[in-house]
């Protein structure tokens, strides 16, 4: 039976973390009886989705995108009305 990959494993170990608190999860992780690797990989996984958050625009989307004149070309196509 093959070995599971570190991916594989980070991924399950992030699975079950997210049933911890959100702010217990990292100090959870690091907790566990799995290889380093696999506990570093989890925590950059948890990192990316709290990073991602911040990227995220949602709710003031709508305000950004009504404040600029409306372009006269949309690449090959010309705005008609």
């Amino acid at each position: 039976m093959a070995r599971r990959s570190t991916e594989a494993q980070a991924l399950d170990l992030l699975e079950r973390a997210m049933e911890q608190p959100s702010d217990a999860r990292a100090g959870w992780i690091s907790q566990q009886d799995a290889p380093k690797a696999v506990r570093d990989r989890a925590l950059a996984l948890l990192g990316l989705g709290q990073d991602a958050s911040l990227a995220l625009m949602t709710g003031g989307a709508p305000r950004k995108a009504d404040g600029g004149p409306i372009p006269e070309r949309i690449g090959a196509h010309r705005i008609t009305g």
